[in-house]
């Protein structure tokens, strides 16, 4: 994931930055919304990224209506996303579910870090095993990638094969 920013830093400056699950934490700077499918860790996650002195997300992004519980503390979302589009046969992952509240929310370039959907390991697991289930995630990617051609580009992986790497003149343009 962290190369995957300095690449992106090479080339041009995020004008929002939405993160997934515990890169939400380990993100420093300012966040435009943090999503996530598992509700139920949010409240253990911000408690972290509390405690790191981050500042707080804009939005809390879940796809169901409810609160997050951890047995301590509950997290509301203040944006409730479904996470699919009516051709996905199966979910495409919290990366998948990033693009769409990032398309929900208005941005029209999209570039994602530390989203391969291969089989590297999760960022949080990157000392483990490679990631067993990445191609039955896949296969929304490819079910989706008419609605997000010329919007999302992504900096490595299986996504980049798919939807382009960024450039300079697509971030002007």
């Amino acid at each position: 994931m962290w190369s995957d920013v300095e690449a992106f830093r090479a080339i041009g400056a995020p004008d929002g930055v939405i993160a997934s699950n515990d890169i939400g934490v380990a993100w420093d700077g300012p966040l435009a919304a943090w999503v996530t499918l598992h509700k139920d860790k949010m409240p253990g996650w911000l408690a972290a990224r509390t405690k790191a002195e981050r500042p707080q997300p804009d939005q809390i992004v879940f796809h169901e209506d409810g609160a997050g519980q951890d047995g301590l503390w509950r997290v509301e979302p203040s944006m409730v996303v479904w996470h699919m589009w009516p051709e996905m046969t199966f979910s495409g992952s919290s990366g998948l579910f990033g693009v769409k509240v990032a398309l929900e929310m208005g941005f029209d370039k999209i570039v994602l870090c530390g989203v391969p959907m291969n089989a590297e390991p999760h960022f949080h697991d990157s000392d483990s095993a490679p990631w067993a289930d990445h191609e039955r995630y896949a296969v929304a990617w490819h079910e989706v990638l008419p609605r997000l051609g010329g919007k999302v580009t992504s900096m490595g992986g299986l996504t980049r094969e798919l939807l382009g790497a960024p450039t300079t003149e697509w971030l002007n343009g």
